[in-house]
């Protein structure tokens, strides 16, 4: 953000330029986190990344953003399905 304000901020002028940019950067950061954190597995339709541990001692849900296989049937990641 701080080279994209150099490049288009002219003296005299706010920062508007700026801070639009970064709000919809921000905007289309949660977008994508949202879109990657619900992605359903190709096989199982399943969350891929997350799995609800219904053990009555836990009762939780398991989340694991960087798994390599789905959580729930095991597919591998890059895998045709």
């Amino acid at each position: 953000m701080a080279l994209l304000d150099r490049l288009v901020h002219r003296p005299g002028t706010g920062g508007g330029a700026t801070a639009t940019a970064a709000i919809v950067w921000m905007i289309a950061f949660a977008i994508v986190g949202y879109f990657k954190t619900n992605f359903s597995c190709p096989r199982c339709g399943e969350l891929y990344f997350r799995r609800f541990d219904a053990r009555p001692w836990r009762r939780n849900w398991i989340f694991r953003p960087w798994a390599r296989r789905c959580l729930h049937c095991e597919l591998p990641k890059w895998a045709d399905g």
